[in-house]
C-alpha cells in the first residue's frame, strides 16, 4: 500500500495558500489593483474584505495588487505592494493594518522581496511591504465544487481533503533585508501576531534566506529573532495579567420589596 506523502501534501497546501517562496514566479497572476487608482467598495464586498482592509489597500503608499489565476485552485489570495519612501512609512502602514477587524492579524518579517516588486516603476527596493489576504468564503465554495470521492472526502489533483484549508489571514510582510536597525523603531500592537516569513518556532530550525552560492538556508538574524521573542513575551505577560484579574461580581441582587399601598381599602 502506498503511503501518503506528507511533504507533497504540505507543498500543495503551501502553493494554494501562496506561501511557497517564488510561487508568484511559477504561476500566472492577474493585476487587480493599479497605482493611483483606489479599490472600490463594491470590489471590497465581493472579495469579503473585513472592515479596515479597504483603508489599507487604498493608502497612498499602495502601488499595485495581484491575484493568482490557476484554474484548479480558488485563487482567493490577493497581494498588494506598497512603496516605502521613508522609515515612518513602515510604522504608518503597521498602524493602519492593526485597525483591521480580524482576530488573526499577522505581521511577518522577510529577508527579501518575494514575490518581486511589480510596481509600475519596475525597481527592486531594499525595503518593501506587501499585504496579503485570503477569502474563506471563496475557499469554502471552491471546496464544495470538488468531486467527492467518498463520504466526507473531496479530491484535488492527487490530494484528498476532508475540509477546506484556512484562507490566508490579513498578513503584512515587511522585507527588512539588511535594515535590521529599523526594528528598534517599530511598535507592533500586542493583538497582532509576529513571525518570520517562514515561521519561527522554539526549539526548531528556522529558515530565513537561501544562500545563492551554497543553496543552503540561513537562520534568521539575531536582531530579528530577539525582536519577535520580545513581542511574544509581552503578549504572554498581557495574557497572564488578564488571567490574574479578579472575576467580575456576578452575585444576584435581591429585588427591592414592593411598596405597600398607603391607602386603606374598604
Amino acid at each position: 500500500m502506498r503511503r501518503a506523502s506528507l511533504p507533497r501534501i504540505a507543498l500543495f497546501l503551501a502553493v494554494i495558500q501562496g506561501t511557497v517562496t517564488n510561487s508568484f514566479a511559477i504561476y500566472p497572476n492577474k493585476q487587480i489593483a493599479f497605482e493611483n487608482r483606489p479599490v472600490s467598495e463594491d470590489l471590497a464586498q465581493i472579495w469579503h474584505f473585513p472592515d479596515g482592509v479597504l483603508d489599507l489597500v487604498n493608502d497612498p503608499l499602495r502601488t499595485v495588487g495581484w491575484q493568482g489565476t490557476v484554474i484548479e485552485l480558488p485563487n482567493d489570495k490577493k497581494t498588494f505592494n506598497f512603496q516605502i519612501n521613508k522609515q515612518d512609512d513602515v510604522q504608518h502602514l503597521i498602524d493602519v493594518f492593526a485597525k483591521i477587524k480580524s482576530q488573526r492579524l499577522t505581521i511577518r518579517l522577510g529577508a527579501k522581496g518575494s514575490p518581486p516588486d511589480r510596481s509600475s516603476k519596475g525597481d527592486t527596493r531594499t525595503l518593501r511591504i506587501d499585504f496579503s489576504i485570503g477569502d474563506q468564503k471563496a475557499v469554502d465554495a471552491w471546496f464544495e465544487r470538488l468531486p467527492e470521492v467518498e463520504p466526507g472526502v473531496r479530491k484535488i489533483r492527487r490530494e484528498r481533503l476532508k475540509e477546506p484549508y484556512p484562507a490566508c489571514p490579513p498578513t503584512l510582510t515587511i522585507y527588512v533585508i539588511n535594515k535590521h536597525d529599523l526594528l528598534n523603531h517599530l511598535v507592533i500592537p500586542l493583538h497582532v501576531k509576529l513571525d518570520t516569513a517562514h515561521g519561527l518556532k522554539e526549539g526548531k530550525k528556522s529558515y530565513w534566506q537561501r544562500d545563492k552560492k551554497t543553496k543552503e538556508w540561513t537562520p534568521p538574524p539575531k536582531e530579528v529573532v530577539d525582536f519577535i521573542q520580545r513581542h511574544r513575551q509581552q503578549q504572554a505577560n498581557l495574557r497572564q495579567q488578564k488571567a490574574e484579574l479578579p472575576a467580575p461580581n456576578t452575585r444576584a441582587v435581591a429585588p427591592l420589596p414592593e411598596k405597600q399601598n398607603s391607602s386603606s381599602g374598604s
